[in-house]
């Protein structure tokens, strides 16, 4: 039976192909299992950070903005405004994705994969290099 007449999706057939559960037994040896899979990441770890905190890691080169995959910076001011003002009215600003290099001496540098436009942003308005413009009368949803 065919499941529509336009349909990409086939029916099942009955040739055996299914998944059958295992029958047996028998216990699994200790270390076999999901967790024997090589060379794989480390899982991820969300964090949130200030944007103080951000500027001092830039500034420390804790936070690698020039990986040479990387863009250069191509935000206009304008844009980079919109940012800050989206900061400081507690509007959602999509996450930042780093990877992370550790060091011999355990220190880690983080390696922007994902949000070098919006770092480079804060640091540049936190340096003085880019300003805010705050509105002076309240703002009100309609």
């Amino acid at each position: 039976m065919e499941l529509y007449e336009d349909s990409d999706l086939t029916d099942l057939d009955d040739s055996g192909d299914e998944f059958q559960a295992s029958t047996s037994t028998s216990q699994k040896k200790p270390g076999v299992g999901l967790n024997t899979t090589k060379r794989a990441l480390k899982a991820p770890r969300a964090t949130t950070y200030t944007a103080q905190a951000i500027f001092e890691q830039i500034h420390n080169q804790d936070i690698d903005l020039d990986a040479e995959y990387q863009r250069d910076v191509v935000w206009p001011d304008s844009k980079q405004i919109s940012l800050i003002d989206s900061i400081y009215r507690n509007f959602y600003v999509p996450p930042v994705i780093f990877a992370t290099k550790t060091h011999e001496d355990g220190s880690e540098t983080k390696i922007c994969i994902d949000g070098k436009q919006r770092l480079t942003s804060i640091r540049r308005f936190m340096d003085g290099l880019v300003r805010a413009i705050m509105p002076t009368l309240p703002i009100w949803y309609r």
